[in-house]
């Protein structure tokens, strides 16, 4: 991403300065850009992956409005996650703006979805900040679910997939304690790039299918050839 400089209230040379080195930094993401693509580095594209993989889940619990606290040591966008459940139910899934010792300050984002029995793939879309830390969360909506989960302990030492974001403790938004438990997101992918921004945007937009050969061309097709066989 570029780097954005924090201006100050103070209207003097150095906040000049610090918005003309914003504006040139702006004026080089498209050449980023253009050099992440051309070259053809797959981590360039890829999301990051952080947190527990599927493998490591061992149980399933069913706390509302709980989750893990993370400091985000990137900017970036957290895309995906897997999300175990037991019963195919409406799930709500958010991020909070939190300290590892502290209460929630505000809800960023939730979503609100209906999962199958089992592992799900979640279109989540959250923005993160560097430095700041979130807790990603659960919440029940309407007859709750039990969510996948694993016990851990010594979080500050403990082999996470850190790609950007550091993991800190089990939290419910509304209590200042920590806690061994781990839920309800794995495999957490995270954004960093403007090149993993476009290919996501573009991944999501289905081309058309401009040539299709055959007797029952499908209504996208912009030009159809038709067989017409052996004489």
């Amino acid at each position: 991403m570029a780097k954005i400089e924090t201006l100050t209230n103070n209207w003097d040379r150095d906040n000049k300065e610090r918005i003309e080195r914003n504006f040139a930094n702006l004026g080089r993401l498209d050449l980023q850009i253009m050099e992440d693509f051309l070259s053809k580095d797959p981590s360039k594209f890829t999301p990051k992956i952080n947190g527990k993989s599927i493998e490591d889940r061992e149980t399933t619990t069913s706390l509302n409005d709980f989750g893990v606290n993370v400091t985000a040591e990137v900017n970036g966008v957290i895309t995906h996650a897997w999300v175990y459940v037991a019963d195919a139910r409406k799930l709500g899934l958010g991020i909070a703006e939190q300290n590892r010792d502290g209460l929630y300050t505000g809800i960023n984002k939730l979503v609100e979805m209906e999962l199958k029995s089992g592992w799900n793939r979640v279109s989540l879309m959250f923005p993160v900040e560097q430095n700041k830390s979130y807790t990603l969360f659960r919440r029940d909506i309407g007859e709750g679910t039990s969510t996948g989960s694993l016990s851990i302990s010594g979080w500050s030492t403990h082999p996470f997939q850190s790609n950007g974001l550091v993991f800190n403790a089990g939290k419910f938004l509304d209590d200042t304690k920590t806690y061994q438990n781990y839920s309800p997101f794995f495999d957490i992918e995270l954004i960093t790039s403007p090149a993993q921004i476009y290919k996501l945007a573009n991944d999501s937009v289905k081309p058309a299918q401009q040539f299709y050969v055959g007797d029952n061309p499908p209504s996208d097709a912009q030009f159809w050839f038709k067989p017409v066989g052996d004489k």
